[in-house]
């Protein structure tokens, strides 16, 4: 797969139809409770995040998928089930808590990114699913009658992310199958 001189790269899970039909609800019930110039994620871009590499040279980019595909990649199960607005990155989120398998993989990719002198997070790995961006104000509700979402993913991918107007596109530049262990 070709990457362009630069790209923006990360890497996530995505989400089959049910699971993005029922994100789409989540939405429309939030719509009246964040600020209006708030972006909601486009359906086709709902995913959740395993991490993020920035902004990289084709070089760089062929080094990291070679060490993702020689990294454990297996199958786990997580529950995301809780809403959550991180104001620093005017973001909310329906988050969970990392099962074991998915946080090993966090950590693997984090390393990788350090191996490659790239920016790393300074947080703790949360699985997310970004709902809308640009939120400055927001009153959540502390509990919605059927939030929980069970992701149980097939393949992990590697996105690129590129702007378009008011909004982002993600487009999968690479999948590696989850394995049993």
């Amino acid at each position: 797969m070709q990457t362009p001189s630069s790209a923006r790269l990360f890497v996530g899970f995505s989400l089959d139809k049910p699971q993005i039909d029922k994100i789409l609800h989540l939405q429309q019930t939030l719509t009246t409770k964040i600020n209006t110039n708030s972006v909601a994620t486009l359906a086709h871009n709902l995913h959740i995040t395993l991490g993020f590499f920035g902004q990289i040279d084709p070089t760089t980019c062929s080094k990291i998928r070679e060490a993702i595909n020689q990294m454990p990649k297996t199958t786990f199960s997580q529950i995301i089930d809780t809403f959550a607005w991180w104001q620093t990155a005017q973001l909310i989120c329906l988050k969970g808590q990392a099962s074991t398998s998915l946080n090993t993989m966090a950590n693997d990719i984090k390393n990788i990114a350090k191996t490659h002198h790239l920016a790393v997070s300074q947080y703790d790995y949360v699985p997310h699913i970004s709902l809308f961006r640009g939120v400055t104000t927001a009153s959540l509700p502390t509990v919605v009658k059927d939030t929980q979402l069970i992701i149980a993913p097939s393949h992990l991918h590697l996105y690129q992310s590129t702007g378009h107007h008011n909004n982002v596109n993600y487009t999968i530049l690479e999948s590696w199958p989850l394995l049993q262990k």
